[in-house]
């Protein structure tokens, strides 16, 4: 990071500087203002910033129902010890995706345990 008196510089001189690293202009010693290089992730980063249907997005996924992390934690039955296959991931997050209300999630997890259990056992003759 390099730090430049904004007296003693100009724009052009600062640019070519931040493209090395931040620069931070100051005045009488104070910082005023910091000129940072923009790589390919900030550009798409400024990009969506804005953005107005970004927002709008955002905003709108805001309103959807989520899940606490006790709750998911609940319906997989553990952190991450390595027990739940791919494809159960993949269905218990299809059904986060799908559900409308908490409850709606609940009895589709409820749902898919049952016929869980229920698959491989046969009946008796």
């Amino acid at each position: 990071m390099k730090v430049i008196e904004a007296r003693k510089t100009t724009l052009q001189e600062s640019i070519k500087a931040a493209k090395r690293g931040r620069v931070v202009l100051t005045e009488e010693g104070k910082p005023i203002a910091v000129i940072s290089p923009v790589t390919d992730l900030d550009r798409t980063l400024l990009k969506l910033q804005s953005s107005p249907v970004f927002w709008r997005r955002i905003a709108e996924a805001r309103l959807q129902p989520s899940f606490s992390h006790d709750e998911v934690v609940k319906v997989f039955g553990f952190v991450d010890d390595g027990t739940l296959s791919r494809k159960d991931l993949q269905e218990t997050l299809n059904h986060c995706i799908q559900a409308r209300s908490r409850e709606d999630f609940w009895q589709m997890i409820g749902e898919r345990r049952k016929k869980k259990a229920t698959r491989g056992k046969r009946a008796k003759p």
